[in-house]
């Protein structure tokens, strides 16, 4: 709408004060600018899209569309780890008012935060958020090790489920940089 006012404006100020147009001119030479304005910003996104693609970037639509609850990552995140799931949305929301706050990128900071414990989906009774009133916890029956190594082993589970898990529209998303220790 930007694009189509600027040229409108433009149109105003330049082309209709010096010729002698009747209302028909007058209305094609505003549908134009209206037209070319949309047409612009619809070639924009498309290119946004390409170069992001070929550049191993995700955008901004996309991460939108994966920090959908409807996307299946987080539909599977809810369904196993209900209690985790929402502890998530909860860090989503404070880390996204943080990232307004000191200039840094809100969005990228709320969709990390809601994947921060997807790995915890794998093994959802090992952690006190998902774990029924009054049953047993499973770290009593196991040794401390196995325990920690479970706890721990959630951060890895992530990564391997955000990788094997195919977002919608096409997007790449690309874990290949994180190593976890």
């Amino acid at each position: 709408m930007a694009i189509s006012l600027s040229g409108l404006g433009v149109l105003l100020a330049y082309r209709l004060p010096f010729t002698s147009l009747d209302w028909l001119g007058v209305i094609q030479f505003m549908g134009i600018v209206v037209f070319s304005g949309f047409a612009a910003a619809s070639v924009t996104l498309l290119l946004q899209y390409l170069f992001a693609q070929s550049l191993g970037l995700i955008t901004p639509l996309q991460m939108l569309d994966i920090s959908r609850t409807e996307s299946p990552l987080l539909q599977f995140f809810l369904r196993n780890a209900p209690g985790t799931f929402q502890h998530s949305l909860q860090v989503a929301n404070l880390a996204e008012q943080a990232a307004e706050r000191i200039g840094a990128d809100p969005l990228l900071t709320r969709v990390g935060a809601q994947f921060h414990d997807i790995g915890k989906a794998l093994n959802p009774t090992f952690f006190i958020e998902n774990q029924a009133p009054g049953s047993v916890n499973k770290h009593h029956d196991i040794k401390p090790e196995e325990s920690a190594a479970t706890i721990i082993r959630h951060i890895t589970d992530g990564v391997q489920l955000a990788k094997n898990t195919a977002c919608p529209a096409g997007c790449m998303i690309s874990f290949s940089n994180i190593t976890v220790h």
